[in-house]
């Protein structure tokens, strides 16, 4: 299991639920962040575990993620992760540090990968 939490869009969340193995981000990750377009996105059809926790942005979403062409929940999901002030401290750091998440999002419509990671 990764020791820090990751940052998730919908797709994962709603195609494991499918399937009955919403489970495995729990093992594989422990928590699960979702900004908060995600969570709508998701309501419909999901009911989130206690493990995937819902967080604000603490910034706005940058010019170049706006420019991609992406949804809320992808917009939200990238910006989350490359702010990241709301994740909490790694064990034996400092309590301003932040912890690390990546997220990898393909954009089906255009054919695109965004990596975005962020450790301090």
């Amino acid at each position: 299991m990764i020791a820090r939490p990751v940052v998730s869009n919908a797709s994962p969340i709603i195609a494991l639920d499918e399937i009955g193995r919403l489970s495995l981000m729990q093992q594989l990750f422990g928590t699960v962040l979702i900004p908060p377009a995600v969570a709508v996105e998701v309501a419909p059809s999901v009911t989130l575990p206690p493990w995937i926790e819902q967080r604000a942005l603490t910034q706005a979403i940058g010019p170049m993620v706006l420019r991609a062409s992406l949804g809320p929940g992808e917009s939200e999901t990238i910006s989350l992760c490359v702010g990241g002030k709301s994740w909490p401290s790694n064990p034996g750091r400092s309590p301003s540090a932040k912890t690390g998440a990546c997220v990898e999002h393909t954009d089906n419509r255009n054919s695109r990968t965004f990596i975005s990671r962020k450790e301090t």
